[in-house]
């Protein structure tokens, strides 16, 4: 009550509440209505800036979601703006991409493993840095870059920064 007076509220504690609730078991009119709600949420979200995805997918997280098919149609998604929204959320998951750390505590140990199990299995760093080449993102190319070096080496990183600078970062 407090926290909503003052107009603060996390998604990912209203959808463990949803669990301790467990909608799983509710009338199937009910499932039914929290599935089209979480779904439609996620089309949404999924276009907005890399802090809402992150949101998005860990509340799914948080309500015992399986993100991982999310994930993979977001993935297979081949529009250049989903593109972009991909590359950005991944270069703000810099920690996760190289060391395996949840994105946040309302992820819990499930959640970031499939996250990083897409990470690996689906996306594939060599992947994403050439779709970073194609589809320039509005956002920090130094994590970019240390997804690049991470996964290349420093010597192939520099050349790829090289080519992204060339291509997105220099005035034409």
């Amino acid at each position: 009550m407090f926290f909503e007076k003052m107009g603060i509220y996390y998604d990912e504690v209203i959808a463990g509440k949803l669990v301790e609730a467990e909608w799983h078991r509710w009338p199937e009119p009910e499932q039914n209505a929290v599935v089209l709600f979480f779904n439609a949420w996620w089309q949404w979200g999924r276009w907005e800036d890399t802090r809402q995805v992150e949101t998005c997918l860990s509340t799914l997280a948080c309500a015992g979601w399986d993100v991982s098919r999310q994930l993979s149609a977001w993935w297979n998604d081949d529009s250049p703006a989903s593109r972009q929204c991909i590359i950005a959320f991944l270069a703000s998951q810099v920690n996760v991409l190289t060391q395996g750390e949840s994105p946040s505590a309302f992820w819990g140990k499930d959640g970031t493993q499939v996250l990083k199990t897409w990470l690996d299995d689906v996306v594939q760093l060599p992947a994403l840095l050439s779709l970073a080449l194609e589809h320039p993102i509005d956002t920090e190319v130094h994590d970019l870059y240390t997804i690049a070096s991470l996964c290349l080496g420093s010597s192939a990183a520099d050349t790829w920064f090289e080519e992204y600078y060339a291509r997105h970062l220099t005035v034409h």
